[in-house]
């Protein structure tokens, strides 16, 4: 029995040896690693910019507000060109149809026309929403009617209602239309009265762009002319005083009725008549101007003459309801400055009836002399009592007559006005909301012009691992493991930072060219034995991966692949302990295609992976 049992245990132990040799190697164990990792990442960026706007040649608020910017600004307003012939302009200038609005409107539907060579005019655009005060540069390859006939720098394009505009928009662009007397020039900081002038801000502009385009529409209009050639007085300017002595019996009133000189004119040579004609002639020439603005405190309403005019800023703010005049109400303040000093522009002086209604005179040894001071509206009852001259009034007929040019001028206006024939609307652009402009950040994001660039750049990140390694012999074993990866790159285009994850398994195979041990003795019972533990060891390796790797693009796109990576590198061991170097090459050549589509851009961001896009890793391990 002794021996039976003394033999059985032998056997065992020898087993027990043997399966501490073959499997359980002292190398064998769980392990897990990680470290950085970096290398190259190669990227293709082809985007274009997204219309914004549905339908051939529509021009939709989204793209008009992308390079949208106020026509008048503090930095840009002196210097600042106007015409009432173009208020609202169109023209082919850097690439890009340009747009100015320079009315109180926030018009609807516009439509755009250009002329061909033969004269014909050819819609190439409508403009959803073109606002108030405004200028926008819209590029061309979203207005493909203009290339396609033809249209370049020269072309010339012009501006109509279209089908779907709204009343107010027809009936303001069919009253430019209609405007054919030219008030043009700059904005400027005009001296010439020491202590006077102001400074000009982008609201005195935008009140001159109105009373302009109004005063332009008055001067154009069939009743201007009728009303200055069918007076029922004459015209007359002479020379003001001025402090020269020369002239003592400065004498330039009216006519009479038919034209003859009252008896106490003939006296007095310097008596300038003017026919209606020639008045008329005068109104409506073109006429260039240096604006500037007049200081409230200045002491003066306005200031003016020939190529230069002023007034203070509140005479640029109308209401509609001061077009209401009685018969015997006098013109408004406004009005009267306005044209007082649009008649100083064209060369007309006090005396006379060109700038006041009855002018500043003299006559009979300066027995009348109107002054400010007259209390002159036509108020007498009867009106034959309104006696000749008195001021702001005639008595024609028996009947008042507003005096002067500011009398015929000043009734068509408000005429015009109460008729709502003039262009500006004061109640209307009263409920005009202005726009609201994009910040020069988000309008570097909507003009992102279209991008082709090739780009290589680092990619860094780190690794993690977890696995399971097996020793046959001291110098082959095997590794299995899990690996997760994360890298991310900043590159130059549109797409700036790629962030990547990758997740997959692999296996490496072992090398390793040295192998240190320490033995340890102890007695189990009568038994010496020797305990064999790693020390060191120092080798190769290299396998493959297989990966899933998924890109994340600036948080608006996400594209993934899979690939198989060789792994290859260093070991070494210490203990538990464990370091690698190593590289990581992707074996399949792939163009991964990532689709890039929002509000603003569309297009792909192509990444590429293959043998030349390796990563390199520095690992730390413990072996369990």
């Amino acid at each position: 029995m002794n021996t039976r049992k003394n033999w059985s245990l032998g056997f065992f132990g020898l087993l027990g040896l043997l399966g501490e040799e073959i499997f359980a190697h002292p190398k064998d164990g769980y392990f897990v690693e990680g470290g950085l990792m970096t290398g190259l990442i190669e990227t293709h960026e082809r985007l274009e910019e997204r219309a914004p706007c549905s339908g051939v040649g529509v021009i939709c608020s989204a793209l008009f507000m992308r390079n949208a910017s106020p026509v008048f600004t503090t930095e840009n307003l002196i210097g600042q060109k106007f015409s009432t012939l173009k208020p609202i302009s169109v023209s082919v200038a850097n690439n890009a149809l340009q747009i100015k609005n320079m009315t109180a409107y926030n018009l609807k539907n516009v439509a755009v026309y250009m002329q061909l060579a033969n004269g014909q005019k050819v819609q190439v655009a409508t403009i959803e929403d073109l606002p108030q005060f405004t200028q926008s540069a819209i590029k061309l390859r979203y207005v493909p009617q203009i290339a396609q006939n033809g249209g370049n720098v020269q072309s010339a394009f012009s501006i109509a209602p279209s089908p779907t505009s709204d009343a107010e928009t027809a009936r303001v662009i069919t009253a430019l239309d209609k405007i054919w007397v030219d008030i043009y020039g700059s904005f400027e900081k005009v001296g010439r009265a020491a202590g006077a002038w102001g400074v000009i801000s982008p609201e005195d502009a935008k009140g001159y762009m109105s009373a302009f385009l109004n005063l332009s529409y008055l001067f154009s209009s069939t009743e201007f002319k009728d009303a200055i050639l069918n007076t029922q007085f004459n015209f007359a300017n002479g020379p003001e005083q001025n402090g020269n002595t020369a002239i003592q019996n400065s004498v330039a009133i009216p006519r009479n009725p038919d034209g003859t000189l009252q008896s106490w004119q003939k006296t007095y040579p310097d008596v300038k008549a003017l026919t209606n004609q020639e008045v008329y002639n005068t109104y409506t020439k073109a006429n260039r101007l240096d604006v500037g603005i007049l200081r409230p405190t200045s002491g003066y309403d306005g200031l003016a003459g020939p190529g230069m005019y002023g007034v203070v800023p509140y005479l640029l703010k109308f209401k509609t309801s001061e077009y209401n005049l009685s018969p015997t109400d006098n013109v408004p303040n406004n009005m009267e400055t306005i044209l007082h000093e649009y008649g100083h522009t064209m060369g007309y002086s006090h005396d006379g009836n060109m700038t006041y209604q009855n002018g500043y005179y003299n006559y009979n040894g300066n027995q009348l002399k109107k002054s400010a001071e007259v209390i002159d509206p036509c108020t007498a009852t009867p009106t034959a009592q309104c006696s000749i001259p008195n001021g702001r009034w005639y008595d024609i007929g028996g009947q008042g007559v507003r005096a002067g040019m500011i009398g015929v001028s000043g009734t068509v206006w408000s005429q015009l006005g109460r008729d709502n024939k003039l262009p500006i609307n004061y109640d209307k652009i009263a409920t005009m909301s202005a726009p609201t402009y994009l910040s020069d950040f988000m309008k570097t994001l909507e003009n992102m012009t279209s991008t082709n660039i090739s780009n290589k750049a680092a990619i860094v990140g780190f690794n993690l691992k977890g696995g399971y390694q097996q020793y046959w012999t001291n110098w082959f074993g095997l590794s299995y493991y899990g690996i997760f990866n994360y890298n991310f790159s900043k590159k130059t285009g549109f797409i700036k930072r790629i962030n990547q994850v990758a997740l997959g398994v692999g296996v490496d195979m072992l090398f390793d060219f040295t192998t240190t041990y320490t033995h340890k003795r102890y007695k189990h019972k009568k038994n010496t034995h020797k305990l064999k533990a790693l020390k060191s060891s120092f080798g190769i390796f290299g396998g493959l991966r297989a990966l899933w790797k998924g890109y994340a693009l600036n948080t608006i796109a996400f594209a993934n692949s899979g690939n198989l990576d060789v792994a290859t590198g260093f070991n070494y061991r210490y203990k538990h302990s464990k370091y690698s170097i190593g590289i990581a090459i992707p074996l399949i050549p792939i163009n991964l295609n990532a689709k890039i589509n929002t509000s603003l851009l569309e297009g792909s961001l192509f990444i590429k992976e293959g043998p030349s896009h390796f990563n390199v890793f520095f690992n730390y391990g413990w072996i369990f």
